[in-house]
């Protein structure tokens, strides 16, 4: 596969807008890297990262369409990690910064390395420090790949494995 290093274009801002109730809504802005080889072969897409260069990663088990991806963060975010072990699952809390939920806060699970996320639910990578501070992660619960596949024996569920509501019928969540 041959990849090329570019800087990311000016259109790979995702703006996102905070309008909570009690809140004055305010604007911000979230990085989105780009992946290049997904629709080729998603198993070997790669990611340009500006600082730590190309990031090969596999996305063969993460659907393509978001409503195959909706309300399975904890399935999809083991599964990813599972196919690519230099990545560290984590299980948190979030707070959704837009849409009709802005403000609330939900349990949530994705996967980061080297300064970036990988959001299976929007099928995005983000920069650690932008999603992080967007997304208010709070709570946050860190695996690496050999403790994640133990947990997940131990408990039976995809997660969350730590917290209220850490039984199997609570992985399904708002996003």
């Amino acid at each position: 596969m041959k990849t090329i290093e570019i800087a990311p274009p000016p259109g790979s801002q995702l703006h996102l807008f905070r309008d909570a109730p009690g809140h004055a809504a305010r604007s911000s802005t979230i990085t989105r890297f780009l992946v290049f080889g997904e629709q080729e072969d998603r198993a070997r897409a790669v990611i340009i990262h500006p600082l730590a260069g190309p990031l090969p990663v596999n996305l063969a088990y993460i659907p393509e369409d978001r409503a195959h991806r909706s309300g399975r963060c904890y399935e999809l975010a083991l599964s990813f990690q599972m196919a690519n072990q230099t990545w560290t699952l984590v299980h948190a809390m979030t707070v959704q910064p837009h849409g009709p939920l802005a403000g609330l806060p939900y349990p949530h699970a994705f996967v980061e390395y080297a300064g970036v996320v990988f959001d299976t639910t929007f099928a995005g990578f983000y920069p650690a420090n932008e999603y992080y501070a967007t997304y208010q992660v709070t709570d946050a619960r860190k695996y690496d790949a050999v403790t994640a596949a133990r947990v997940y024996r131990r408990e039976k569920h995809y997660g969350p494995w730590h917290g209220a509501g850490t039984n199997h019928t609570s992985s399904k969540h708002l996003l």
